[in-house]
């Protein structure tokens, strides 16, 4: 039998239950299921209110509920994150026309499932009802939603003398033994801070900003951008084993990224033009990594032989990998490149339609790019990669950003600003957080910000 217009489809065929039945159980599933995702703040369109071709797919017992509903007008998708209780069968849903076999079950966008029979059926939709009450279902008042777990615990790592002042966690070594930032004295001033997992442990390094870290090694740079008079810097763990690394012959230069063996950042030339630049632990080492044919470069990261960042190409911003040499430059496309691990490298791209940044992942080519924007945020940025795993931040429509972790995918973000609402500063919540950096176990340093504007540098413990 198929479903004919004008009426509703035929899903079941059994003396007790009319195939009405089914599809009111289905619609009131599928309300449920919306009003979930709005929740949840996961909604990402309008087009589903259409007839036809409305799905929902739901896993295997054990796992989070992961509903894929395209909406029938304009082809879009929407993708929830919600997690249920078990759901004990798999089973998928499908408003449409169908045919039937001879016993009854569906086939063809009908009803698909393990169970046989259209009774089984209904006690399955039951049970799924049931799960999403929690979600925020009507009728029964629906309930606050389960919270996602997020497996990490936030540590604070400005200690209550910096109160009031901003201070910033900018990296974290590979094996998360060291984390490296900033903070900002009353009068602005930059002061270099490499801390050891806890407050207690911070070490004031001088006057500077710490960058980037390795295992032994700080890389950052020595006074003010604002004023034009920035020096590339290496330390090693004191303030008196600052080294300079201000290439001869430029006006200004900041280190921003690299290992123990080379450092990666960029220098100003007698011209006024940005170029990105290469050290190995001295000035004298200095390579300028500047491309031909672009207006500006940057050099934001580096591993082994391999360097990553973005230059300025006929006005426009483009992710660069460099192999020690100006020449070896290889164009990743459009977008900026701020960090690389092994053959992956992570940044983001602005979308042309709607002038929003979208967080990023390549791996050496242009071919392989794929998008990690977060569904439910507006605009989002990786600033760092370990492993499989990647850090930076979404940002809501309202402004508010969030730390997010990710692995590989846009669906595997983890929103890592629930776990700081407990954290007072400044006498209340945070307003955001941010992720700059990641260690090979999965360790996160970056700053949350309080209501009034003052950051505090934060690590966050994968357990």
């Amino acid at each position: 039998m198929r479903g004919k217009p004008g009426r509703a489809p035929v899903f079941a065929e059994h003396p007790e239950l009319t195939d009405g039945d089914v599809a009111r159980l289905v619609r009131v599933v599928r309300d449920r299921v919306r009003r979930c995702l709005r929740k949840l703040g996961k909604w990402m369109g309008e087009a589903d209110a259409a007839d036809g071709g409305t799905e929902l797919h739901l896993p295997r017992a054990g796992r989070n509920l992961g509903p894929w509903l395209p909406g029938a007008a304009h082809g879009e998708g929407m993708q929830a994150v919600c997690a249920p209780r078990t759901i004990s069968r798999s089973l998928s849903l499908r408003r449409g026309r169908g045919s039937h076999t001879p016993d009854g079950v569906a086939k063809h966008g009908a009803v698909e499932k393990h169970a046989v029979g259209a009774a089984a059926r209904l006690t399955t939709l039951g049970s799924l009802l049931a799960a999403l009450t929690g979600c925020g279902g009507g009728g029964g008042g629906g309930g606050t939603p389960p919270p996602v777990p997020v497996p990490y615990t936030l540590v604070a790592l400005a200690p209550a003398s910096l109160a009031g002042i901003s201070s910033i966690a900018n990296a974290i070594s590979a094996d998360g033994t060291a984390q490296g930032g900033v903070r900002f004295t009353n009068t602005n001033d930059a002061r270099a801070l490499l801390w050891n997992g806890t407050s207690a442990s911070l070490v004031d390094l001088g006057p500077g900003e710490i960058q980037a870290i390795d295992v032994g090694v700080q890389i950052g740079f020595l006074g003010s951008q604002f004023a034009n008079a920035e020096q590339a810097q290496l330390w090693t763990g004191t303030e008196a084993s600052r080294v300079s690394l201000h290439p001869a012959g430029y006006l200004t230069s900041i280190a921003t990224g690299g290992d123990a063996t080379t450092q990666t950042g960029r220098a100003r030339t007698s011209s006024g033009e940005r170029h990105a630049m290469l050290w190995q632990g001295t000035a004298a080492s200095s390579v300028d990594l500047h491309p031909a044919g672009f207006s500006a470069s940057t050099c934001y990261d580096g591993e082994g032989t391999v360097q990553v960042g973005t230059g300025t190409l006929g006005g426009q911003d483009r992710a660069l990998l460099w192999q020690g040499t100006a020449a070896s430059v290889v164009d990743l496309g459009p977008g900026v490149v701020s960090a690389v691990a092994g053959n992956v490298q992570v940044g983001q791209t602005l979308q042309v339609a709607t002038g929003r940044a979208h967080a990023m992942l390549w791996r050496g080519s242009e071919a392989s790019r794929v998008d990690l924007h977060p569904a439910g945020f507006a605009d989002s940025r990786a600033f760092a990669v370990a492993g499989n795993r990647q850090v930076g931040y979404g940002a809501l429509d309202s402004g508010v950003l969030h730390a997010i972790v990710w692995e590989g995918t846009p669906e595997s973000a983890i929103d890592l600003h629930s776990t700081t609402q407990n954290y007072l500063v400044d006498g209340g919540p945070p307003s955001s957080s941010f992720a700059t950096g990641i260690d090979a176990a999965g360790n996160v340093v970056g700053w949350v910000r309080s209501q009034t504007g003052a950051d505090y540098a934060v690590l966050w413990v994968r357990q």
